[in-house]
């Protein structure tokens, strides 16, 4: 659903619906290939979307979930895969992983996020609930945050 104007490759930023996020150079430099080639292959057309194919080169629609499938399949970099690893990049992006603002960026459960941040850490799922106290940071104010999650049984999040 990415549309062109979500990308600024001069300034290496993509905004993911109102949240923007620097490109790295792997995949700025893979979003301007793909775009000299839709360039070239499909030079009139007026679809507003990144992802376009010889179908939807002739509208305004977006590619489809199939389409996206077979372009990633036999390959082990799955969709799935590609969403866990850009979550635990954001986890890592903002120095300290914080749960919430994960489950906020990825429209996730806490508990769940809570799970990326753990593994982030190397940690590994405890059973029964805990208590995970992040580290304090010191900027402009101290943060200091408790959350409290169940590891296994999903149980009650922050």
């Amino acid at each position: 659903m990415l549309t062109l104007t979500d990308v600024d490759l001069p300034n290496r930023d993509l905004d993911l619906g109102g949240a923007h996020r620097p490109l790295d150079n792997l995949t700025h430099a893979a979003i301007a290939r793909y775009l000299d080639y839709g360039y070239r292959r499909w030079p009139r057309t007026a679809n507003p979307q990144l992802l376009i194919t010889q179908q939807t080169a002739h509208n305004t629609a977006t590619v489809s979930r199939i389409w996206l499938r077979y372009a990633v399949r036999d390959r082990q970099a799955t969709l799935s895969r590609l969403r866990q690893d850009r979550i635990l990049d954001e986890a890592e992006a903002v120095g300290i992983p914080d749960p919430l603002h994960v489950a906020a960026i990825f429209g996730l459960h806490p508990n769940t996020a809570q799970r990326y941040v753990d593994a982030f850490y190397g940690r590994v799922d405890f059973p029964g609930p805990r208590v995970v106290a992040a580290p304090e940071v010191t900027h402009s104010r101290t943060l200091f945050r408790s959350i409290v999650c169940s590891a296994r049984t999903g149980g009650p999040g922050p």
